[in-house]
């Protein structure tokens, strides 16, 4: 299940953005564990793998968060997953160039909005990315996609992707092989 909450406020500096964001994805993690699976983060260890993915050494369930400017998400799954969630952000050919194949640079000049399809496709390589355990590191290039009928497709076809819109512009992403997600489950804290 995919988890997501918004927020608001104004932020003496990135940094101090970034520390809430990472208290909000604690709590949505703890909150989601609660919900979907009665368990309390308290009394999991967490370890990372040793490409820096974290997870649950005594525990079957998998999870990934992402934030980005106003969300933060958290997916669980009894599988590996990777989720990804950004903003909107102006398109740049150059960016473009360095984290896109030939094939999906094709597709972008295709694209009525290209800012809003390279978002997309941002999300949907950041996603199989974490999936993998890799992460950025890896390069954005090296999670290379097709495309069938002008959708994005991963070039592993076991790798099942779900993509959602995060209101004003926002993208969710998340990739897993063994599910397509149906959908985010918006929590509010007070």
């Amino acid at each position: 299940m995919l988890y997501a909450v918004r927020y608001q406020g104004q932020f003496a500096s990135r940094r101090e953005e970034v520390a809430h964001q990472r208290a909000l994805s604690e709590q949505l993690l703890r909150w989601a564990l609660q919900e979907e699976f009665g368990l309390d983060l308290s009394q999991l260890e967490r370890a990372k793998s040793p490409s820096g993915k974290p997870y649950f050494p005594q525990c079957s369930v998998h999870f990934n968060v992402s934030h980005t400017r106003g969300l933060v998400c958290c997916g669980l799954s009894m599988a590996p997953l990777g989720v990804d969630a950004e903003a909107p952000r102006p398109y740049k050919e150059g960016l473009a160039r360095r984290v896109c194949t030939q094939e999906e640079l094709n597709w972008l000049t295709l694209q009525r909005d290209r800012q809003a399809a390279f978002l997309s496709l941002w999300t949907l390589k950041e996603s199989v990315l974490k999936l993998s355990g890799r992460g950025l590191g890896y390069g954005l290039r090296n999670a290379a996609f097709t495309f069938r009928q002008g959708e994005p497709c991963f070039v592993d076809p076991q790798v099942r992707l779900s993509q959602f819109p995060g209101g004003e512009g926002r993208v969710i992403s998340a990739a897993s092989r063994t599910e397509r997600f149906t959908g985010v489950h918006w929590v509010e804290f007070a």
